[in-house]
């Protein structure tokens, strides 16, 4: 009964995400039609355009990487997986139908499920995160008395399609963290769950508009500073990575790709870039250092906008400054809460433990380790 709960839930989870995707791919292209049909708006069609189509590109170019991971072996499932992925785009979505698939008929889908979160990470930072800074910066930056309601109300619509894609990335990535292991005294409830992601969420939240609120004044410094810390992430990564094939420029690549999301939060990676979980670093020193770097540049930005803006007079200056104070200290209160009272093993920080995992990005494809395992079971 529990597994069959577990599958259920799993099946109606996965359902979720299907839909939550096709809502905020929509939304976002409907905006960008809304801006074509105005000649003002030339340039967030632009924008727009390029904020859709190349985290697009990015996401099934990794799905396509999966697909070659998962199964060697040419047949007219994986033909048409390829299809879609390419030259549709449609690889997020694929992921999703496949772990649907795999369930119903009851078979594992572990492995489908990490690259799953895998996508739906960059597809929600790649895309929602810089799909909602643009679309926020637009709204500060631009009064256009004219613009059409319509306009309006799918750019309203859009950035709440982007914030629902960005937090579904947040818990898709916890649910497989959870999902490597096996002990299941690990589970974690419900209540952890979401105080983990109000955690991350009041992290991710008042990053996103100190962003957006510096680019409006220092728009090319916005774009220095993210590019700098996005490569300290990647580098960080790459670091940490002990397989032998960590020089291949596909997985060069892949952690290149994996630094970005770290621009809007810490996200523990350990499981994706190991070829086994061996013991590293505790993850409450990593997340320590990381966070003393990201409050001293989201205070800087905070800072350097307060020198420039003209909001200097009016309600929007103290409520930005009391938002950001307010939000930095719930964020440290819901992460106590989460490792002192609802983290599966509470006061025990967890440490990466001695665990045979196979690494989503390094491991042999699925039919290869059938046939090892076939033929280990015959000698």
């Amino acid at each position: 009964m529990k597994c069959l709960s577990r599958r259920v839930r799993l099946i109606v989870i996965t359902c979720f995400a299907i839909a939550l995707y096709t809502y905020d791919i929509v939304s976002d292209i409907l905006l960008d039609i809304a801006y074509a049909r105005e000649e003002s708006h030339a340039l967030e069609f632009g924008l727009t355009t390029a904020y859709i189509i190349v985290p697009a590109i990015i996401c099934n170019f990794v799905c396509v990487y999966f697909i070659r991971l998962e199964t060697t072996h040419h047949n007219v499932y994986r033909t048409i997986e390829l299809v879609l992925t390419f030259p549709f785009l449609l690889g997020p979505l694929v992921r999703q139908f496949k772990i649907l698939i795999l369930e119903l008929r009851k078979k594992d889908s572990k492995r489908v499920q990490t690259h799953a979160a895998l996508v739906t990470l960059l597809e929600g930072y790649y895309e929602s995160a810089s799909q909602l800074i643009l679309q926020f910066y637009l709204t500060i930056t631009r009064h256009d008395d004219d613009e059409e309601f319509t306009t309006r109300f799918l750019r309203y619509a859009s950035m709440l399609g982007s914030s629902a894609g960005l937090a579904w990335a947040l818990v898709s990535v916890r649910r497989t963290n959870r999902l490597h292991d096996d002990d299941d005294t690990t589970d974690e409830s419900t209540c952890g769950s979401v105080v983990f992601f109000l955690a991350t969420l009041t992290a991710v939240g008042p990053r996103i508009v100190l962003m957006a609120l510096f680019a409006s004044q220092y728009t090319f410094y916005a774009f220095v500073l993210g590019g700098i810390h996005w490569f300290v992430c990647s580098g960080w990564i790459f670091l940490m990575d002990r397989t032998k094939d960590r020089f291949k420029p596909i997985n060069v690549f892949l952690k290149c790709l994996l630094g970005y999301p770290l621009i809007f939060c810490f996200v523990d990676l350990d499981y994706v870039y190991t070829e086994k979980a061996r013991e590293h670093v505790p993850t409450r020193y990593k997340m320590a250092i990381y966070y003393l770097i990201f409050y001293i540049e989201n205070w800087t930005m905070l800072g350097l906008w307060l020198r420039k803006t003209e909001h200097k007079s009016s309600w929007f200056l103290p409520t930005v400054i009391a938002g950001a104070a307010m939000l930095m200290i719930l964020h440290f209160f819901f992460q106590a809460i989460y490792y002192k009272c609802c983290h599966p093993k509470s006061v025990e920080i967890p440490v990466l433990r001695q665990i045979e995992v196979n690494s989503c990005l390094y491991a042999e494809p699925d039919d290869v380790q059938d046939e090892m395992i076939e033929s280990s079971t015959e000698s």
